[in-house]
């Protein structure tokens, strides 16, 4: 058994933790909030610091509170519902501008306000549900803390009420068409309050009797006025039930800049879970102003226009790259239903088109990009060579980010400033905006 030691916890870290410290060597430690004096069994020494597990809240701290979900400590989703919104809403940032100061020399002048979330709990518009047999029942559910396990769940308080309002009726689908069960289910709300499921299947599902009996309960699912849409997925592949609505793009508008955007997603293609952070950010993208009026802009990972369509609003010209070419089918209809045409949309491996764009000797004045979590490290080398004035860097992972502006500096740029922004309330995860212009 490690030994234990009786800790003073400072601050928030990352990865769910927070961090006290034992002769001035750091102890990380889950479930703990700033403030309180905790009980630790030490679970790892290592050379620079250790991870304690916790035994005891000896004194809580002011900011520690009781969390709202009846899951929380054994679902693996959320890390912070036992500290107020404030404190691990600012917690979280000053995690994150130390994080990001240490690595790339930043001083305090170039962080930017943080966007918050204006609200805590029921702001997450998508989920993707495990499935799992439990009591004799099949059900949607989490992953377990620390664990391969899935734990079931009834309702989810980061949801909004539109996605728990119909678990209850996946949950019935689930155990009428057993023993022909999905891998997942995926449900996303869109921008009208409409409800789209999409049921993941490892093979194609209408296979002998067993396939039409789940065909005809998907069809009583749509039919049920419950679900804007109902979906199957095998692979890559989405296919529709063919009862109720005929379209596959989901409804979603944004207003900025005086202007309202209208726009339609495809089913299981990427939309930010945190509608009213993701318009914040936006905002700010086109806060910029002088920056974007009239320019040439190329937009790298654009999905289906959120950024692209108000960009395309006060540019010149905006040159659009995304891999997914539903994503770019899409962006081309919303263009012409926005009157906007003005965009350039290639459905296209992010590289391959830059390195393209490159022997064209083609020049832009501006660039955003918001790529996937991994980053965008291989693509930089050839994006400075387009020689953009200024880049705008949307970003969900903080060690990533931080690698590509340091990637950028090295090209010649400056990083003016980053702001972040808490997308994901009650978790450990933070998303940010980096301006950086030619130095």
């Amino acid at each position: 058994m490690g030994r234990e030691l009786l800790l003073e916890i400072d601050a928030i870290a990352d990865r769910g933790t927070c961090i006290g410290r034992d002769g001035g060597k750091a102890v990380f430690v889950e479930m703990a909030a700033p403030g309180d004096t905790v009980k630790v069994r030490i679970t790892r020494n290592k050379p620079k610091f250790m991870l304690g597990e916790l035994l005891e809240v000896v004194q809580p701290s002011a900011s520690r509170i009781s969390p709202r979900c009846q899951y929380y400590g054994k679902c693996g989703g959320c890390a912070w519902q036992h500290i107020d919104y404030e404190s691990q809403f600012m917690g979280k940032v000053a995690s994150f501008t130390g994080f990001i100061s240490t690595r790339l020399g930043l001083v305090p002048g170039q962080f930017a306000d943080p966007i918050p979330s204006p609200l805590p709990y029921g702001y997450r518009n998508r989920v993707s549900f495990n499935v799992v047999k439990d009591s004799g029942e099949t059900l949607v559910g989490f992953s377990a803390l620390r664990s391969d396990k899935t734990i079931p769940i009834a309702s989810c308080p980061v949801l909004v009420a539109e996605l728990n309002n119909v678990i209850e009726a996946v949950n019935r689908f689930l155990s009428e068409t057993r023993p022909h069960t999905p891998e997942r289910i995926r449900m996303q709300r869109d921008g009208e309050g409409g409800v789209w499921l999409i049921v993941h299947y490892r093979e194609a599902h209408v296979v002998g009797r067993a396939g039409e009996k789940t065909l005809r309960a998907l069809q009583s699912l749509e039919a049920s006025g419950l679900f804007a849409g109902v979906f199957t997925q095998s692979g890559r592949s989405v296919k529709h039930t063919s009862i109720g609505v005929t379209t596959t793009l989901m409804p979603f508008s944004s207003k900025v800049s005086g202007r309202q955007f209208d726009y339609g997603v495809p089913v299981g293609s990427f939309v930010q879970a945190n509608a009213s952070v993701a318009h914040a950010m936006l905002e700010r993208v086109m806060a910029q102003g002088e920056e974007l009026r009239d320019k040439n802009i190329l937009e790298l990972y654009c999905g289906s226009g959120f950024f692209t369509l108000p960009l395309a609003g006060v540019a010149s010209s905006v040159t659009a790259v995304e891999g997914d070419p539903r994503a770019i089918a899409a962006l081309e209809s919303n263009a012409r239903g926005n009157q906007l045409d003005n965009i350039t949309a290639t459905s296209c491996d992010v590289g391959k088109a830059l390195t393209r764009l490159k022997t064209e000797g083609a020049r832009f004045d501006h660039c955003l990009l918001d790529p996937p979590r991994t980053g965008a490290a291989d693509a930089i080398a050839t994006l400075a060579a387009l020689c953009p004035d200024r880049i705008t860097y949307v970003s969900c992972s903080p060690p990533t980010l931080a690698r590509d502006l340091s990637l950028l500096k090295a090209q010649g740029y400056r990083i003016d400033s980053i702001c972040a922004a808490d997308i994901f309330p009650q978790t450990a995860h933070l998303e940010a905006l980096a301006f950086l212009s030619r130095g």
